[in-house]
């Protein structure tokens, strides 16, 4: 703990708590950016101590990565197209039945319909490769956050404050980050579409109530606040879900358990190359992921 023990327990101690639901000495510190934790950042604490009370932040913004239309999807879309103009390419959207390794190669069935190769790539989740393969189920209930999602959208006239992608660590807030995805891109239309994320426990405990209809309100009183919009008049909420269980904390259960499944699937998947959390703790974010398939891409080529 490089911020002194005062400082955590001020700071940085309650808005992981708020994230996790549980407490920074229940995680392996190594991987807290996979668990969103901002357990080290000396610099950016420096400088906040040593500004003037109520003075902004000195140190800029760091820029999020995102596409020019705003929506990291579209790395997706381009991907799917220039896969299936290619000469060499073909998608295949009818359902994966089954995996088959049988002498030396790769048999895919989908609807009744067989695919052959000597070496295939695979970012399936292990419980979809566990039924494939038609191996002995492994126990993977652990330690995990779930997430609660509104995605909406914000009159731009409307916005007092700028916001890209903003972390609150704020304890009376449920919400723990918002990224406004047009303000990211440098665009100003009309609506900006936002995206706003809670821990489901902290935003049940904020509200006081399970109603989805106070949950709702709670989310979009906080948005105005952060946005600095004049009222809920100014936010369209296009939809509200939990993602249960999104976020496998990093405990050092976890992490065996990633080893422990990496090496059976390594066992029963020869000539694969694997992508996702299919290689471990750590290693499934967009990031991690676009350079796992240029390796794919340069091995198979």
């Amino acid at each position: 703990m490089h911020h002194g023990v005062e400082w955590h327990a001020q700071c940085v101690e309650p808005f992981v708590r708020k994230l996790l639901s549980v407490g920074s000495g229940d995680i392996l510190a190594r991987y807290h950016r996979a668990a969103w934790a901002p357990l080290y950042y000396p610099e950016t604490l420096l400088a906040a101590s040593r500004a003037p009370a109520g003075a902004a932040p000195v140190l800029a913004e760091y820029p999020f990565y995102t596409t020019r239309s705003g929506f990291v999807g579209d790395v997706v879309a381009d991907m799917v197209r220039a896969v299936s103009e290619s000469p060499q390419g073909r998608i295949v959207r009818d359902p994966l039945q089954e995996m088959r390794h049988f002498q030396g190669r790769w048999q895919l069935r989908c609807n009744d319909e067989d695919h052959v190769s000597s070496w295939i790539g695979v970012g399936l989740t292990l419980d979809r490769c566990i039924d494939l393969l038609q191996l002995p189920p492994q126990d993977s209930r652990l330690p995990s956050a779930s997430v609660a999602l509104m995605f909406a959208l914000v009159r731009s006239r409307d916005i007092g404050k700028a916001l890209g992608c903003h972390m609150v660590v704020d304890e009376p807030f449920s919400t723990y980050r918002v990224c406004d995805q047009d303000h990211l891109a440098g665009l100003d239309p009309e609506w900006h579409r936002v995206v706003v994320e809670a821990n489901p426990t902290s935003l049940r405990a904020q509200a006081a109530s399970d109603a989805p209809a106070v949950l709702h309100a709670v989310l979009v009183r906080e948005l105005c606040l952060l946005m600095g919009l004049p009222s809920s008049q100014s936010v369209q909420v296009l939809r509200q879900s939990t993602a249960h269980n999104a976020l496998v904390l990093p405990t050092t259960e976890a992490i065996d358990t990633f080893r422990t499944h990496a090496s059976v699937l390594a066992d029963a998947m020869p000539c694969v190359s694997l992508t996702g959390t299919l290689l471990g703790y750590g290693v499934a974010s967009f990031n991690d992921q676009i350079v796992q398939g240029l390796q794919i891409s340069k091995e198979f080529t």
